[in-house]
């Protein structure tokens, strides 16, 4: 090979490897945190927004905010206009708002949890749009924990931190004729709080998964759905601080949670020739800041969406953990999160929706 062949051979690799590390540097990132414009801005809030969920309520897609100060508002996302606000459903603010089962034989709209230590269940009443009470149960008022439902054709299933005691966790079947509860609680100083839960069925069972302020999680089997008996499965340390956060996909037996740290683990439960169900870790990533709030499988398992201390959204591929966007849009803290569990009937696409302490619940729609 010629001298002038060596000085074009070393030139051209010189280049492809300035255009490899060109690429890893600033094009990357910048697919990873990409900027996105919402679908809408919902700014109409007299006061803080604290809670936010989807509905198909009466036909229409629905999305449901909570506010600090205890009112409930329903909102047309067809229209991007408010349908109806329940005054004072709670004496203080609404933590958690989660979707029922409206065309079930039940008929469980949505519920609410308030810092007044009350979870309402709402039902619709004769009226198209019109809603009421139907059951209220007492939980935790000093508690941070969320409670967590099932609600199925027939069947409804609510875990809730108890009332007198934080540290014990509550299952209700709030749809028999005498509210039936179960405690299971943890062993005293061992676990520390509750601090997340999340109900779901899966290998044909109902499940609990409690993450607890020691940073560990734990399983509970459901292994009579009538009168609620109730089982420990197993249990797993995924953090040194406590968990903030859990949602999990029954279809891919595959969860997630987060921290107070940087790091999101992502989880599986496996079930032996034996019969025994077993925690196993599938992978953990490290977030830019630490603390996550909120965390959410979207229901065709593509994308999974968090709420973090630093009020950015991320948003990564389910399968993979890669990071697909950050959102850096909220001006306040993120105050919850949701993903739709089905696409719109207008348009056929997934919402993501978040509620900030600026006052706004911003709607996205992404990766369809």
């Amino acid at each position: 090979m010629s001298s002038l062949q060596n000085r074009l051979f070393i030139y051209l690799f010189f280049l492809f490897y300035i255009h490899k590390i060109f690429f890893i540097l600033f094009i990357l990132p910048a697919k990873s945190t990409m900027s996105l414009i919402p679908k809408y801005v919902f700014v109409k809030h007299s006061s803080q927004v604290s809670a936010v969920c989807f509905a198909f309520i009466s036909n229409i897609d629905c999305l449901i905010s909570g506010s600090i100060e205890g009112d409930v508002t329903l909102w047309d996302l067809n229209t991007f206009k408010e349908l109806i606000q329940l005054n004072k459903v709670h004496t203080n603010r609404i933590i958690r708002i989660q979707s029922g089962h409206p065309n079930s034989s039940l008929s469980i709209v949505f519920l609410s949890q308030g810092k007044d230590g009350l979870l309402n269940i709402f039902t619709q009443a004769n009226r198209e749009l019109e809603f009421k009470i139907w059951r209220t149960i007492k939980i935790s008022i000093i508690s941070f924990c969320s409670f967590s439902s099932i609600t199925l054709e027939n069947y409804f299933l609510v875990a809730a931190c108890d009332h007198s005691d934080p540290e014990i966790v509550n299952i209700f079947s709030p749809t028999q004729s005498c509210l039936i509860e179960k405690k299971k609680r943890t062993s005293k100083g061992k676990y520390g709080l509750p601090m997340a839960l999340k109900l779901f069925e899966n290998y044909s069972m109902y499940f609990l998964l409690i993450g607890h302020e020691n940073g560990h999680m734990r399983l509970i089997k459901i292994i009579d759905n009538v009168d609620l008996l109730c089982q420990e499965v197993t249990e797993i340390g995924c953090f040194t601080d406590m968990i903030t956060a859990i949602d999990f996909d029954a279809i891919l037996s595959k969860g997630i949670c987060g921290s107070c740290d940087r790091k999101v683990v992502k989880f599986s439960l496996i079930k032996r020739p034996s019969g025994q169900i077993e925690f196993k870790i599938k992978k953990e990533i490290n977030i830019t800041n630490p603390g996550l709030s909120f965390v959410a499988i979207r229901s065709d398992s593509k994308i999974v969406a968090t709420g973090g201390w630093d009020k950015r959204i991320r948003v990564f591929g389910w399968k993979s953990l890669k990071t697909l966007a950050v959102i850096d849009f909220h001006k306040g803290k993120i105050e919850s999160l949701a993903l739709s569990s089905k696409p719109m009937s207008n348009n056929q696409e997934y919402y993501l929706a978040v509620a900030s302490k600026d006052r706004t619940i911003s709607l996205w729609s992404l990766y369809n």
